[in-house]
């Protein structure tokens, strides 16, 4: 995280300030490339008491050379939230990754951008810092970033996609978002982090001009020189190097997902000898089959549909299904317990979530959060 482009722009700034206060040096920080800066000195005397004409010095000229210095910063400090085979047509806030490009140099550029994943055991520098766990199954695809050209703060999807920032003013910033295809086998709890690199062009036409180059050698009169000073004093950045003309930071997706384990158990309920008393698993007897679902993941599960296939059983002349043991009266079919909350359905397609048909019981609609249960039960006759 190049927070030191922060510091050092701060750093100029005063010292700027500091020369104006007590009137000594004039310094050219914040100068734009390419200004020419032009100034002579002259010398008054007297020869034999008598006043001479002053003599003026030819002017010496230099030029303000390209100070290039970009700075990228992650902007929510915390993960973005997605789910597994999130698509990036399907990304909304706050499901995206944000980030600031700053030209902190002198000269008008254009900045290549690059989103890549990092490997696993990368930190990523947030308050709360998380560590990278990607693996084969949580691995981002497909980055795609974004400008925010209304510069509006939030990614409603009218942004413009790019690849590069054109003609970046002196000490102009501007915001990206970075979406990608979250893997659909990414496993409840990763982090997948990402780091966005922006890496200096010059800047002379609508399109991304050459890559820059630093000036090797001393400063070449009358010309403009190119000098890296990203991360100036010396402070590396992760995932580029000193003075390169890059700069990068990290951001992550927190993968959070509905986690379903199903367990089906039976128990005699009663047979035709013992009745309720003990009772065996005979021909007559009436057995209840339990259909546990827990969500033991991080995020709600919606639209569960729990079915059991008895036809192979049914089919055979094993067992079969036993209509209205439920609810006051019993004459329902089918029970649905959600967190202890009761729900009584009928057998019948009649638009409450259970039904039995072609030898299948189905309940359907079912919502589980973080650590719900849902049981299904009903019953059947041993024949």
């Amino acid at each position: 995280m190049k927070m030191q482009g922060k510091i050092g722009h701060l750093g100029r700034v005063l010292i700027g300030l500091l020369g104006l206060m007590f009137a000594q040096t004039t310094f050219a920080v914040g100068t734009l490339s390419g200004t020419s800066i032009s100034n002579d000195a002259t010398v008054n005397y007297s020869s034999g008491g008598v006043g001479q004409t002053p003599v003026t010095s030819a002017p010496a000229v230099f030029v303000v050379d390209n100070m290039v210095d970009v700075l990228v910063a992650e902007i929510s400090d915390s993960a973005a939230v997605v789910v597994p085979g999130q698509l990036v047509a399907g990304f909304v806030d706050p499901q995206i990754l944000g980030f600031t490009v700053t030209n902190e140099g002198n000269t008008e550029q254009d900045y290549a951008l690059a989103a890549v994943n990092l490997g696993d055991g990368a930190n990523v520098p947030f308050s709360t810092a998380l560590t990278d766990s990607n693996s084969a199954t949580s691995t981002a695809t497909n980055f795609t970033m974004y400008w925010d050209d209304d510069n509006n703060g939030a990614f409603d999807g009218t942004e413009p996609v790019v690849t590069f920032l054109n003609a970046m003013a002196a000490d102009e910033t501007r915001r990206v978002f970075v979406l990608a295809d979250i893997p659909v086998g990414a496993v409840d709890g990763a982090v997948i982090g990402v780091s966005l690199q922006a890496t200096t062009h010059d800047s002379t036409s609508g399109v991304l001009d050459a890559l820059t180059t630093e000036t090797v050698g001393a400063d070449t009169p009358g010309s403009v020189d190119v000098v890296f000073a990203d991360d100036f004093p010396a402070l590396t950045s992760t995932d580029d190097g000193a003075m390169d003309g890059q700069a990068s930071d990290r951001d992550a997706f927190l993968v959070q997902s509905a986690v379903l384990t199903i367990v089906k158990a039976s128990v005699v309920i009663s047979d035709p000898f013992n009745g309720t008393t003990n009772p065996l698993a005979v021909p007559g007897a009436i057995v209840e089959y339990t259909i546990t679902v827990t969500n033991t993941g991080t995020a709600q599960a919606t639209t569960v549909t729990i079915a059991d296939d008895l036809s192979v059983e049914i089919g055979a002349g094993r067992i079969a299904f036993t209509s209205n043991q439920y609810g006051v009266g019993n004459v329902f079919d089918i029970q649905l317990d959600i967190n202890a909350v009761v729900t009584d359905l009928t057998e019948e397609g009649d638009g409450d979530q259970g039904v039995f048909a072609a030898n299948i019981v189905t309940v359907n609609a079912v919502t589980l959060n973080p650590g719900g249960v849902a049981t299904v039960s009903f019953r059947v006759t041993i024949q």
